[in-house]
């Protein structure tokens, strides 16, 4: 359930699901992965029972969720990230354009279709930037 968000409140280090099996019975757990490579005894935490840390960060998430307050302002730093995402995506194209504009000089190209002449200009992204039909002349 927490895979991959939980860490470590010793090292910081990610902790991750496991399980062991004694007389018949499974244990879940997440283990830090500083202690499991480097051995349990360098961890103060190493190992947390699954059941019980589960338990507290849901019932963290069900006092957070219900303040209307919380989630809306949750809502809106994730609305705000998402459009300066979004501009910084902008920007980092235009540049990219650019630069392949510098790179790729655009290829003229002419298709025939049944008679019909097509010329078109690929520019560098792959996109058409002009075109122009005429009928053939035969």
């Amino acid at each position: 359930m927490l895979k991959g968000v939980l860490r470590c409140g010793c090292c910081d280090a990610a902790m991750v699901p496991a399980f062991t099996t004694r007389r018949g019975k499974q244990y879940r757990y997440y283990a830090c992965t500083e202690a499991s490579s480097q051995g349990y005894d360098t961890c103060e935490v190493a190992t947390v029972a699954a059941g019980e840390i589960e338990e507290i960060v849901l019932r963290q998430l069900r006092e957070l969720l219900a303040a209307p307050q919380t989630v809306a302002r949750t809502l809106r730093g994730m609305q705000e990230q998402a459009v300066e995402g979004r501009r910084d995506l902008r920007r980092q194209g235009g540049k990219l354009d650019k630069r392949l504009g510098e790179l790729v000089p655009a290829c003229p190209v002419s298709i025939e279709v049944s008679g019909v002449y097509v010329s078109i200009e690929l520019s560098p992204p792959g996109l058409v930037k002009g075109a122009e039909r005429r009928e053939d002349e035969r």
